[in-house]
């Protein structure tokens, strides 16, 4: 963060700082806003490449809204977009790094911020727009932007940090093929489930994936993919539950975040298996290839089949 100079900005990057000093929470916030403007339940869009450049633009306006309910921030008014530790804070967005800011704004603190989805990382910031650091307005909205020498100036808040994956742009291409061709919604949840065992799939995917009403009745049991999976040896692990995320960490696999599931293909481990693991009824299960869990699912526990409390 730069020096102690500029009291104000410390004090916002600090607030926003002990809000989310780990940025999970943050890069939610852009895994949502990107969710958002590609409303793949309705539409099937689930990158930044399918959406037009005019629709880009309202990116940023997702982000500034999720991010104020997120964490609460107040309002400041018709000239900017938050008060944040009593100072007025305008929030710029930007998919390449390059926030173009209005006039109105220079001699300011504003809030920068840059997320990709291809790479699902994101950076947050807080800079004073001093005219010496900035660009001459050449457009005929007389915008501005922060010179390349003086990017040091941001005091970053988050830099180059992760947020959750979009699982269908990350995909390999042949699998996501093989998924994207079946005809129903339900079959294209299934085999997303059966080809990206391990991974985090967001409730947005699923959406998309299902593009019908009640997306996520395609995930619970008796008419979704826990029914016909199980009969593979694939569980469906929900981050909505505390006690599903510890059985995905004690495989070691990453544990969902909420609104998130990992399916997994599960197999009988030997008594003396030192691997990761879980014990259920008295046998111990480890994750496995499609094969090996194949041939123990008719043994697979009933309480791994369960969809939550909640039926979803």
């Amino acid at each position: 963060m730069p020096g102690g100079f500029d009291l104000a900005l410390e004090a916002v990057a600090g607030l926003l700082w002990d809000a989310d000093p780990d940025g999970i929470r943050t890069g939610q916030v852009m895994r949502r806003s990107f969710d958002q403007l590609y409303d793949g339940g309705h539409t099937g869009i689930f990158t930044v490449d399918q959406i037009s450049q005019p629709q880009k633009t309202h990116l940023g306006t997702f982000v500034e809204l999720n991010l104020a309910r997120e964490f609460s921030l107040q309002r400041a008014g018709t000239r900017f977009d938050y008060l944040i530790a009593g100072h007025e804070v305008d929030a710029k967005f930007s998919l390449t790094g390059g926030w173009m800011l209005p006039p109105e704004v220079v001699g300011e603190l504003c809030l920068v911020m840059q997320a990709s989805d291809e790479i699902a990382r994101f950076s947050m910031g807080v800079v004073r727009a001093r005219p010496e650091w900035l660009t001459a307005g050449g457009n005929r909205d007389r915008k501005v932007a922060l010179r390349a020498g003086h990017r040091d100036k941001i005091a970053w808040i988050h830099h180059d940090a992760e947020m959750p994956p979009n699982v269908l742009a990350c995909l390999p291409p042949h699998d996501l093929d093989i998924i994207v061709s079946k005809r129903s919604g339900q079959q294209r949840v299934n085999e997303i489930f059966r080809l990206a065992p391990g991974w985090r799939i967001s409730r947005a995917a699923i959406e998309t994936l299902a593009m019908q009403r009640d997306p996520l009745k395609r995930v619970r049991r008796n008419g979704g993919a826990r029914t016909p999976l199980a009969r593979e040896g694939i569980v469906i692990m929900s981050g909505d539950y505390a006690w599903q995320r510890r059985i995905v960490e004690s495989l070691g696999v990453e544990p969902p975040l909420e609104g998130e599931f990992v399916s997994l293909y599960l197999t009988l481990a030997e008594a003396s298996w030192d691997g990761p693991h879980i014990v259920v009824e008295g046998s111990v299960w480890r994750t496995g290839t499609p094969v090996e869990a194949q041939d123990t699912a008719q043994e697979l526990p009933e309480v791994l089949q369960e969809a939550d409390p909640r039926g979803v």
